[in-house]
This record gives structure tokens, sequence and C-alpha cells, in this order.
């Protein structure tokens, strides 16, 4: 009922892999993943407020994270911050 709908992997080779995933209820599950099991992390965020339409990390700065929603609001993923902010 709630499943991921959309994944995206960070395109970084100087990093762990990081993929990225968007379910049904606005919410982005992202997983570290790593060679070394006992280094994985994963953490939930919940930027939407409904259905996930579309994730895309940018392949140009290799770090910004562009979510889009039924709930009508396109986001940016600020690293710095940790916090998505509003674009559209």
């Amino acid at each position: 009922k709630n499943g991921s709908v959309h994944l995206d992997m960070m395109p970084r080779s100087d990093l762990n892999h990081l993929v990225a995933a968007g379910d049904k209820s606005g919410r982005i599950g992202f997983w570290s993943v790593s060679h070394d099991s006992s280094t994985q992390k994963n953490t939930q965020v919940q930027p939407h407020t409904q259905y996930i339409s579309g994730l895309k990390f940018c392949p140009a700065t290799g770090k910004d994270l562009f979510t889009c929603s039924y709930d009508g609001f396109c986001r940016k993923l600020d690293p710095s911050e940790g916090s998505f902010l509003e674009i559209f």
C-alpha cells in the first residue's frame, strides 16, 4: 500500500552509494550503501504530504535531490542544512 514508487542513486563515485526512494505517502527513504554492512545507514524524512510523483539527483552537482509530489510542490534537498526547500 505504501511501497516505494520512485528510486534514484546519487551520481558520485567519491562517496558510498546513496539511494533515495519516494513512497505514496510523501516520505523519502535514504540508504547509504557500502561494502561493509556495519557502516550502512538509512533514514526517512517526509518533505511532502502526498504521493511522490518523481525524484531525481542532479547529475551536474551530484548532491542536489529534486522531488515532486501530488501535493502540488517541488522541493530541493539542501544537504548542508538537512532540509527541503520549496522551489515551486
